[in-house]
């Protein structure tokens, strides 16, 4: 990842390092993962779309996209082929999130639904109600299998126990002191004019939540933000609520534009870095837990934040293989290519570009299961083209 940086602490405050041990160093050698199978879907090929967002559970790929249709793919035999549909309402999906039997599908319009892969059709969609356009993205607490988070336009987020299923707990950022200090809105609309009216209510508002990750341990979550801020929470033993770090939005990722969303956001094994990738093509590195413990008020520790080029175009997807020996994060783009990267020395491993010239838009790594499937064995991508792509660990 050639002209890497380190974000320099601010004056009077020391960065800390990220970890790495020489043993890490030296001993580490990562696996090869070659393209094995591919398959487009018709549907989405036909309307002219693409596969937008992906989620593994075992040998299944779950595959959102514009239409209504959620679709499951099954992975074996070196070939890949769709093995079911969830189709519920008009509305495209999102976000897909898998755990267990259950899968998650947040629509177009905020609405949750929670599909029963034992089932043929939803466990619950209308249980899990979400304001207009609020909820975007979601994921599980890891330790507490039926608590869900979501977060969307809105800058807030929402905690859901599915077993109710209800809300449980809603967190909203606090505003700063300016925000603290605007008027009203009707005085804004008599007094101001209407671009100082709608800098003031932006200032307002928190930014809203592009992209959600929560640690192995349960422990602590990241929000990715259209600001290009990276929140950090520590999560309640109960996995029911959160609390918000105190000063603790980093600035990850900024650009020119006026807004710059953190797209994608993943822990690492360790649950302690969090990775990200957002729309001034980079990806970062932050010591999520250390902030977490000691990026408080009054202190003079700084989060070390590693900024790294990865991409000629926007970032859409990071993940973390989910093999502790392998320190390697996927990252897709719209530039029609797909990156695995060694997150300690920021090299490069590999560049895939099975979609063409066509957006990367979605990535994800299988994960272990009853079906025998090794954690890391294999990682699918998702494109514009409709196309989805099956890339399998080398035996040794």
């Amino acid at each position: 990842m050639a002209g890497s940086a380190i974000v320099a602490a601010p004056a009077g405050k020391e960065a800390d390092p990220l970890p790495e041990s020489e043993d890490e160093a030296k001993h580490f050698e990562p696996r090869k993962w070659e393209p094995t199978c591919k398959a487009v879907d018709s549907d989405l090929k036909n309307a002219g779309t693409g596969m937008r967002t992906m989620a593994c559970r075992g040998d299944e790929i779950i595959v959102g996209s514009s239409k209504s249709v959620v679709k499951v793919w099954k992975v074996g035999d070196g070939k890949v082929a769709e093995s079911r549909q969830m189709s519920y309402g008009a509305l495209g999906a999102c976000c897909v999130e898998a755990k267990d039997q259950y899968v998650v599908v947040i629509y177009d319009d905020g609405t949750i639904g929670l599909w029963d892969l034992r089932q043929d059709k939803p466990a619950r969609v209308v249980g899990l109600e979400s304001h207009i356009g609020n909820a975007c993205k979601a994921r599980f607490v890891p330790t507490h299998s039926h608590m869900l988070i979501t977060g969307g336009t809105a800058g807030s987020l929402n905690f859901w126990d599915l077993r109710m299923p209800r809300q449980i707990d809603e967190l909203v950022p606090e505003v700063g002191p300016a925000a603290k200090t605007q008027k009203s809105p009707a005085s804004l609309v008599s007094e101001e004019p209407t671009h100082k009216r709608r800098k003031a209510e932006a200032a307002r508002l928190p930014s809203p939540i592009y992209s959600l990750a929560v640690s192995n341990d349960g422990k602590l979550l990241g929000c990715g933000r259209s600001s290009g801020e990276i929140s950090v929470l520590r999560i309640h033993a109960d996995g029911q609520s959160a609390d918000w770090v105190p000063d603790g939005d980093v600035s990850a990722h900024r650009s020119e534009a006026p807004l710059t969303p953190v797209r994608g956001l993943s822990f690492d094994t360790s649950s302690r870095l969090l990775l990200s990738g957002g729309d001034d093509s980079h990806l970062c590195v932050l010591d999520a837990d250390h902030w977490a413990r000691h990026g408080t008020p009054g202190t003079s520790s700084y989060p070390q934040l590693e900024r790294c080029p990865a991409h000629r175009q926007w970032v859409s997807d990071v993940a973390v293989c989910p093999d502790p020996s392998q320190r390697i994060v996927l990252s897709t783009s719209w530039d029609g290519t797909a990156k695995l990267w060694d997150f300690r020395t920021h090299a490069a491993l590999r560049t895939y570009k099975e979609h063409g010239s066509d957006a990367v838009l979605s990535g994800a790594w299988g994960s272990s299961s009853a079906s025998g499937i090794d954690a890391g064995h294999y990682f699918a991508t998702g494109g514009a083209d409709a196309q989805l792509v099956v890339y399998t660990a080398k035996e040794a």
